[in-house]
């Protein structure tokens, strides 16, 4: 059986160019709590649609709807955290759990939650 090396990514595979944005909060000029998500990374992904599915939440139905994006690793000088946000089309999506495959530093596997985007 042939090895398959896990850190290898099939460059045909990132077809999608995803843009990755971190919550900044500010004050309005009422002193409300403003919060923006700008961004601060955008590279090519591949990805994966994983679950769906119907919640009943706040008396209403909304879908909850998991990714996975494989992406190569972005440098030492960006660094992404579970929370932050990525945008792809009109989609908006939490990162829930950021793998560093095998610790090498040259795959990310970002695994997220599809959320409302005007939240």
């Amino acid at each position: 059986m042939a090895y398959i090396d896990p850190l290898i990514i099939n460059p045909g595979e990132l077809r999608h160019q995803i843009t990755i944005g971190a919550l900044s909060s500010t004050q309005d000029a009422d002193g409300q709590p403003l919060n923006t998500w700008p961004v601060y990374f955008t590279t090519r992904a591949k990805i994966q649609q994983l679950s769906g599915q119907q919640v009943y939440q706040g008396a209403e139905f909304t879908s909850a709807k998991q990714a996975r994006f494989t992406m190569h690793w972005p440098g030492a000088g960006v660094t992404i955290h579970v929370g932050d946000r990525i945008f792809f089309k009109n989609h908006v999506y939490e990162i829930q759990i950021a793998d560093n495959v095998l610790e090498r530093n040259r795959k990310l596997i970002l695994t997220c939650l599809e959320i409302d985007g005007s939240s």
